[in-house]
């Protein structure tokens, strides 16, 4: 999966979409993980998605797209070494306007300090997000955002 297909993955779900603007960013999402499915089966990667069925607009769904595309090939290139057991969990969960994202891998690689991706931090400025990253227990990425206003 490349960061062109996950754009492209967009583009084909807001062409079947009636309204351009938004977009219901479970479908997408899912499609952007199935996009990866043979190289997470190729790494014994297993995977678990739970993500809100919610309309957000379609220029947050691509930055969204673009962030699990980044956080899923870092995970593959850089988490796991010589383990048998390895997890990508994502969750995005819409409570109250406020959206919630959650990325994480059980990796062990160790992390000795702190890093800032420079792609991911750049698709977050994107956004206007604050996000955290803890590297304590395997890697784990997470913003808040409000999204009353989109």
């Amino acid at each position: 999966m490349t960061k062109v297909e996950a754009i492209s993955t967009l583009h084909k779900h807001l062409y079947k979409n009636g309204d351009k603007k938004k977009i219901e960013i479970s479908n997408y999402l899912n499609d952007v993980k199935h996009s990866f499915l043979d190289v997470f089966n190729e790494n014994s990667i297993s995977t678990n998605f739970k993500i809100d069925t919610v309309e957000i607009p379609s220029d947050y769904a691509m930055y969204f797209g673009l962030l699990l595309t980044e956080l899923s090939i870092n995970s593959i290139k850089h988490a796991f070494n010589d383990q048998d057991n390895k997890v990508i969990n994502v969750e995005l969960r819409v409570k109250e306007n406020q959206l919630s994202f959650t990325y994480s891998d059980n990796g062990r690689v160790r992390i000795t300090q702190d890093i800032k991706p420079i792609l991911i931090d750049k698709i977050c400025r994107q956004l206007k997000i604050e996000y955290t990253i803890n590297t304590e227990n395997g890697f784990t990425f997470s913003f808040q955002k409000d999204i009353s206003n989109a």
